[in-house]
């Protein structure tokens, strides 16, 4: 008998089955609700375009070439139809992106890659060898209004650790991979390392995610849950879109449950909102509603070496100047020389005082409590 052929899954939808929230997972790739935005079609065609500049540089062997960048950029569009009133904003990111841009052709692999490994399929946008170092490096580029990620944040994102696991595969031999994420409309590109040891997880968690879909396929639940996806999600959710009137006060566990689905997606689309406004005040300048200026203002940081304000307090105290109101200093406020000298709070522990506060506030469970409350 033979062997059922096993379903490809495409990364996003793997990874959008790792963010939590199965209702989206469901209406996108099960019944093929359209959720374009303009956000996703200025990344259509970005990426359109750049793989119709790196084909041109490939096949003239340059590194870099305005002339080939405009042909590109006209090129790219066409191929993807990019609405006309998007085109601009395409092409402001790009002008902006592409002087800076050199492509080490002699180590050019490959470019819009599609591959295919188990039950997973990704396409890398570019990859190149480093023959110097025996690493391989995938670059995935982004368009959107998100600032680079940090490199921790980096190494633990789901895309990076799948396109580097599976890259081993297509591309055997390598004593390690690399992972760059291309924020072209920042002009940043944050890169992280990975040896084959730190991908250790990565089948199970493909795994776990393909079992989930199967699992709700069987149950007919693909529940809502606020995650990742809500910075960019434009679809009616029953998460955020039909909480219903939000009562002065909460009767039921359904009440407070629903409240508090609303506020973490709410948090979550926030926090991207103003990111975006952000970027969007930095290129564009303030932005005025009723009265109210959104603007980047300087913004003044002072600190003080701390050997000196020991020995000033010191001085001070023996003057009698504390007697009253003895001095003390958050435990917040010494992490830094802490972390750098752990005998220092160990020798701090016989005269520290605690108080125990409770305070609203919300984390996953398993998590450790890292806020002392001692502000």
């Amino acid at each position: 008998m033979p062997t059922p052929e096993l379903k490809v899954f495409r990364r996003s939808e793997l990874e959008l089955v790792t963010d939590g929230c199965l209702w989206r997972y469901s209406k996108l790739y099960r019944e093929g609700v359209d959720d374009a935005s303009d956000l996703s079609l200025i990344g259509i065609g970005g990426h359109a375009v750049m793989y119709a500049y790196l084909t041109r540089l490939v096949a003239k062997g340059i590194p870099q070439d305005i002339e080939e960048a405009e042909a590109a950029f006209v090129e790219g569009i066409a191929a993807v139809q990019t609405p006309p009133r998007l085109i601009p904003e395409v092409k402001h990111v790009w002008d902006y992106f592409v002087p800076y841009y050199t492509l080490p052709v002699d180590r050019f692999v490959a470019a819009e890659s599609k591959e295919a490994h188990g039950q997973v399929g990704f396409t890398c946008d570019l990859v190149l060898a480093h023959p110097d170092r025996n690493e391989l490096e995938i670059c995935d580029w982004k368009w959107g209004w998100n600032p680079p990620l940090t490199e921790d944040a980096l190494k633990a994102l789901f895309q990076a650790r799948v396109y580097a696991r599976y890259g081993m595969e297509t591309w055997p031999g390598f004593t390690t991979y690399r992972f760059t994420l291309v924020a072209a409309r920042f002009n940043k590109f944050v890169s992280v390392v990975f040896s084959r040891a730190d991908l250790d997880s990565v089948d199970l968690e493909v795994a776990a995610a393909v079992a989930t879909i199967r699992r709700c396929e069987q149950t007919g639940q693909w529940p809502a849950v606020p995650g990742p996806a809500c910075q960019w999600c434009e679809l009616e959710c029953p998460a955020v879109s039909q909480v219903g009137d939000l009562p002065k006060r909460l009767l039921e566990a359904r009440q407070a449950q629903a409240v508090a689905s609303w506020v973490l997606a709410g948090e979550a689309q926030l926090r991207s909102a103003k990111k975006a406004l952000k970027a969007y005040v930095a290129g564009h300048g303030p932005v005025e509603v009723n009265g109210v200026v959104f603007d980047n203002r300087p913004a003044v940081s002072r600190a003080y070496p701390l050997i000196e304000v020991v020995n000033t307090i010191h001085q001070r105290n023996a003057a009698g100047a504390f007697d009253d109101q003895p001095f003390t200093i958050p435990a917040s406020n010494l992490k830094k020389p802490f972390k750098a000298f752990p005998e220092l709070e160990q020798a701090l522990a016989g005269v520290a005082t605690e108080k125990t506060t409770y305070r609203f506030a919300s984390k996953r469970a398993g998590d450790e409590d890292t806020d002392e409350g001692d502000d």
